[in-house]
């Protein structure tokens, strides 16, 4: 819902900065002499402004343009870290869990049991 109210103020901004500088660009509708270098032109005062609006239009999308791309490599380069991590990861899993298997569990042979072997103690019966 957020993003839809502020793409609908931003049309409305749009709409507005357009009808202004049509305006302005109507109300100074005098020639003028443009100098390109090699030659020199006379053209309307309005069409000077709306080409130089445009301009500027077209300048700010490449601006915008360029920091989305390069915001959509750094989410890929960060998927694609994270996706690593994650395989390198499950990978060190596998790779220790097959050896805590192979561990045997010792043997206890006759001997060793009888040393573990707690020995009797007699108790003397109580007298009642």
């Amino acid at each position: 819902m957020k993003g839809n109210v502020w793409l609908n103020i931003k049309v409305i901004l749009m709409l507005i900065g357009i009808v202004l500088i049509t305006m302005f660009a109507t109300l100074n509708s005098n020639k003028v002499n443009v100098n390109f270098g090699l030659a020199t032109v006379q053209i309307s005062q309005a069409i000077v402004v709306l080409i130089s609006a445009l301009a500027g239009a077209i300048i700010m999308y490449l601006i915008n343009l360029i920091n989305i791309i390069r915001q959509k490599k750094m989410e890929r380069d960060i998927s694609l870290a994270i996706k690593q991590k994650e395989r390198r990861k499950k990978k060190e899993q596998e790779t220790v869990s097959p050896a805590v298997e192979d561990i045997e569990e010792p043997q206890l042979d006759d001997v060793a049991v009888a040393e573990l072997t707690v020995p009797e103690i007699a108790i003397p019966e109580l007298e009642k």
